[in-house]
């Protein structure tokens, strides 16, 4: 049996736009003290729903766009709205389920 290695990268970058992905809290960091810069939409409070940051998404198509990436023709995401400290594993509130559909 032949195998063929897939080698993944994940890429995190901090894009300059004014305000959060998804919401509308301030974005700039510099002198900030920790935890301060934050609302119940970005700590993902029940009953909050978060907005996609319109300049986020145009900045990151022209990245990919210049890196010559490749997308799936979907991306589903859910967002879980189970409070942290209920939480009995370290799962991430935003999971995507691209691979589940993918195959």
């Amino acid at each position: 049996m032949l195998y063929e290695p897939v080698i993944g990268l994940e890429v995190h970058a901090q894009l300059l736009t004014k305000a959060k992905m998804f919401c509308s809290c301030r974005a700039d960091y510099s002198g900030a003290m920790p935890n301060t810069l934050v609302c119940p939409v970005c700590l993902g409070m029940p009953g909050t729903l978060p907005v996609i940051n319109e300049q986020a998404v145009a900045f990151a198509v022209m990245t990919a766009l210049a890196l010559n990436c490749r997308r799936p023709a979907s991306l589903p995401a859910s967002r879980t709205s189970t409070p942290t400290c209920r939480r009995t594993t370290r799962s991430p509130s935003t999971i995507s389920r691209s691979r589940a559909t993918a195959g």
